[in-house]
């Protein structure tokens, strides 16, 4: 039994005359009468009585229209349901993020994703960078949305923004009478770093090339942690730009000399092509972001 099988049953059905289900069908009636026959031979009982020139339902009939019409419905909403997979408008999302995102990037990216494509159930995570990276590869996670660089992830990854770093430092600070402080002034400062991030190996740099070790006096592992820290008169600490976002009291925010190390805001997938529905959400983040994303490929994918 095919689909039009159950078409040329439900049309004459609701028609209850040979000659108009043909002509709605756009087919001959002949082979629509031979059609009908065959179904109900297939089916092994009548579904119409013939009477005269019009026909009425029979009670098998009446029961088979029921789940002939359902059966119909539910092949057209499959079709339908392909092709808005197809066209990334609907499915589930995975994605995963750093929890730094949440209070800069995260909330533009989510709401326009949802405007743009109500049917896709998104599920997010708060991950750090290790078990996103981790997830991607399991396959457990679609995309992360996490901080870099990162070396040798064997992942693809595009680079959504490039931020520099701040000082924050207690308003009460002697440096914030300047607009921009030297690393080099930092020499005898005592440091709160985040650990285990991307941050400890770029602050270390910053302060290397400035001709100094930093005095690490606290490490934490998120940043408004590090920027809360600041604000109680614990240390300095070197952090994105988009820190500033915190307005945590007792915290001032000065730019640096050194603008060339910066941290990426990255947009991580397991290397393959990327499907439709991933692409509609890197083209909504970078939209929402409002930059033009490079392919951060060198830090991210492996050599082989």
């Amino acid at each position: 039994m095919e689909l039009r099988h159950l078409r040329y049953f439900v049309a004459v059905a609701e028609e209850l005359h040979m000659g108009r289900a043909a002509t709605r069908l756009h087919i001959s009636q002949p082979p629509l009468s031979q059609q009908i026959a065959a179904l109900e031979s297939e089916i092994g009982t009548l579904l119409f009585i013939r009477r005269g020139r019009g026909l009425c339902l029979s009670a098998a009939g009446s029961a088979f229209l029921e789940y002939a019409r359902e059966t119909l419905a539910m092949s057209e909403r499959a079709v339908a349901v392909a092709r808005e997979v197809g066209r990334g408008e609907t499915g589930r999302l995975s994605v995963g993020y750093v929890s730094s995102l949440t209070y800069t990037y995260l909330p533009a990216i989510i709401q326009r994703f949802r405007s743009a494509y109500p049917r896709v159930r998104l599920s997010l995570h708060e991950m750090s960078v290790a078990d996103q990276v981790r997830s991607l590869h399991e396959r457990s996670l679609h995309i992360g949305l996490l901080r870099g660089p990162l070396e040798n992830a064997g992942l693809e990854c595009d680079e959504l923004v490039a931020e520099p770093f701040v000082l924050a430092l207690p308003a009460s600070h002697a440096l914030t009478r300047y607009e921009t402080v030297g690393v080099a002034q930092l020499r005898d400062e005592a440091f709160i770093v985040h650990l285990g991030g991307v941050f400890y190996g770029q602050v270390l740099r910053l302060c290397r090339r400035a001709g100094f070790e930093p005095a690490i006096v606290q490490e934490v592992t998120q940043i408004h942690a590090a920027v809360g820290l600041v604000g109680a008169g614990v240390g300095v600490a070197l952090v994105p730009v988009s820190a500033r976002a915190l307005k945590i009291d007792g915290v001032a925010f000065r730019a640096i000399d050194r603008q060339d190390v910066t941290t990426s805001v990255l947009l991580a997938t397991p290397a393959e092509e990327r499907p439709l529905l991933v692409r509609n959400f890197q083209a909504v983040a970078m939209d929402a972001i409002g930059g033009n994303p490079k392919r951060a490929e060198v830090v991210c994918t492996t050599s082989g």
